[in-house]
C-alpha cells in the first residue's frame, strides 16, 4: 500500500510503499527473520509449491516478519534510553 508521506526535515513528499518499509525494518532488526521472510515468499511464488504448502510457507514468512518487527521496536526502544 502506497502512502504519501513528507519528510520531517525538508518539504519534500514521496510515495511510500509501507510494506516495503516494515520487511526492510525487519530485516535491518533481525537479518535472520528477514531471510525467512525472502526464502518464504519465494516458495509461495514458486508454480510447483501446493496450496497447503503455501499457507505455510506464508503463516513461516508472517511470524518471521512480526519476531523482526518486535526486534526492531526492541532496539529503538534502547536506542531512546541510551538517547
Amino acid at each position: 500500500m502506497y502512502r504519501m508521506v513528507q519528510c520531517s526535515h525538508c518539504p519534500r513528499q514521496y510515495h511510500v510503499d509501507l510494506a516495503q518499509l516494515m520487511r526492510g525494518a525487519s530485516r535491518w532488526a533481525c537479518p535472520v527473520c528477514g531471510q525467512i521472510t525472502d526464502f518464504a515468499e519465494h516458495q509461495i511464488q514458486q508454480p510447483t509449491t501446493s496450496l497447503e504448502a503455501k499457507q505455510a510457507w506464508g503463516a513461516i514468512g508472517v511470524a518471521a516478519f512480526f519476531v523482526g518487527l518486535i526486534m526492531f521496536g526492541n532496539r529503538i526502544s534502547d536506542w531512546l534510553e541510551s538517547a
